[in-house]
């Protein structure tokens, strides 16, 4: 595994703002980045498949619950 990486940075930054602004971003770059940013040629990673995911689900779930009770009460923000 390698430590940063300027181009996953950018690809992330550059998701995080067309998601912010409402754009919708083609998942393959244009050829003027894809050569600089190689080996990664498409703005997304392929989906992340876990074993874990239901046991993550539930795990969200609780913690939902948790905040829903004990934290938005107190500010004035349950449901």
């Amino acid at each position: 595994m390698e430590g940063y990486s300027v181009t996953n940075v950018a690809r992330a930054w550059s998701l995080a703002w067309a998601i912010m602004n409402n754009v919708d971003l083609p998942h393959q770059l244009p050829e003027a980045l894809a050569s600089d940013l190689a080996p990664a040629r498409n703005l997304r990673d392929p989906a992340h498949v876990s074993g874990r995911q239901e046991i993550g689900l539930q795990r969200m779930k609780e913690v939902v619950e948790y905040l829903e009770k004990n934290v938005l009460p107190i500010h004035g923000t349950s449901k």
